[in-house]
């Protein structure tokens, strides 16, 4: 064996023991404990302020007080359940919250839609990320300060919107308990918040998706409309998913203290009632029972809601796949064959 066969028959030995540890590391499994430890700080702030009180909140919501007079006797039962049922505000609180979920979402979704389509297709980096940071504004600034904006926007005195439409609306101050109009305002204050945090996550998809695809798109003479709805539309739908989820969650929590003025009482005569705000006025009354009660109720509001609006969504992709389907199989009968 000369020299050039031994140097060889070496790096072949050494290459063989690389591999050779490489799979040893591979293959090597990693002790349960030591993710644990990453996730154990997680995990302690889900139990601490979701799952703990979940279960405080579904014991309370049992308990009552027969004699109101006498706090060391209590009861087990549907008492509280009843009462919030029976209660007339509650009745108004759904609905508010309710219509409220129901609306702001899509209208949300679909202006967010628009204007991240308009973001994505600036060519220069800068622009885009300008226009991003217009948009982003909104959701670092504080909540309260949008809300006393929003209050004294639609003040029945010296409103910016009655005095633009020359009328005298009473929309946060109406004086009835049942009234539509806090639901105008609450309705146009979520929209405008929603929309910085849904457009940068649209406008990241859609800067994510795979240009060639566009540009195969319009060697075949897909116009942009279809390739919209053909292309981008399908590649963002993970993303989607998400906002539909956290839509649905924070439209059933909407919580409008600060339109009237940090005071639930303002709320409840004047239709601005929710859910998230009866919880809130029954816990500052010290009726944890049934802040309980609500609280069970709003959870499966929520969930109800979240099943409906996401079968919902795919009943009808469903049903535009199936006309895609019967429009292509409809121009492939009718194209003549060319021999």
């Amino acid at each position: 064996m000369n020299v050039l066969d031994k140097i060889r028959e070496y790096f072949i030995k050494k290459k063989l023991k690389d591999e050779k540890y490489e799979l040893g590391i591979l293959d090597k499994k990693t002790n349960y404990w030591k993710p644990m430890l990453l996730l154990i700080p997680s995990i302690f702030i889900v139990l601490l302020f979701t799952f703990f009180p979940l279960i405080y909140a579904s014991i309370t919501s049992f308990t009552y007080l027969p004699n109101p007079n006498n706090a060391s006797i209590r009861e087990a039962g549907w008492k509280n359940f009843e009462l919030v049922l029976k209660d007339e505000l509650f009745a108004v609180g759904v609905r508010n919250s309710l219509i409220y979920g129901f609306l702001a979402l899509p209208i949300t979704l679909t202006i967010s839609i628009i204007i991240s389509t308009a973001i994505s297709t600036l060519y220069k980096k800068w622009a885009r990320g300008f226009w991003q940071t217009i948009f982003f504004l909104p959701y670092i600034t504080s909540a309260v300060a949008v809300s006393i904006a929003f209050a004294y926007m639609f003040d029945n005195g010296v409103g910016i919107v009655n005095r633009s439409l020359g009328i005298n609306t009473k929309w946060l101050k109406s004086g009835v308990y049942d009234s539509y109009l806090p639901l105008v305002v609450l309705l146009i204050n979520g929209v405008w918040k929603g929309l910085a945090f849904q457009i940068l996550m649209i406008t990241t998809a859609m800067l994510g998706v795979d240009k060639t695809l566009y540009k195969a798109a319009s060697i075949d003479g897909a116009s942009k409309t279809k390739q919209f709805f053909r292309i981008t539309l399908p590649s963002i739908t993970k993303t989607l998913n998400f906002l539909v989820t956290m839509g649905i969650l924070g439209g059933i929590k909407v919580f409008p203290l600060a339109l009237f003025n940090n005071n639930p009482t303002e709320a409840k005569v004047n239709g601005g009632m929710t859910i998230m705000l009866m919880i809130y006025d029954f816990i500052k009354q010290g009726a944890s029972g049934l802040a309980g009660a609500t609280t069970i109720y709003l959870f499966l509001l929520g969930v109800a809601m979240s099943v409906i609006l996401k079968r919902g969504i795919k009943f009808v992709i469903i049903i535009i796949n199936k006309i895609g389907e019967k429009n292509v199989l409809n121009t492939i009968k009718n194209t003549k064959l060319i021999l």
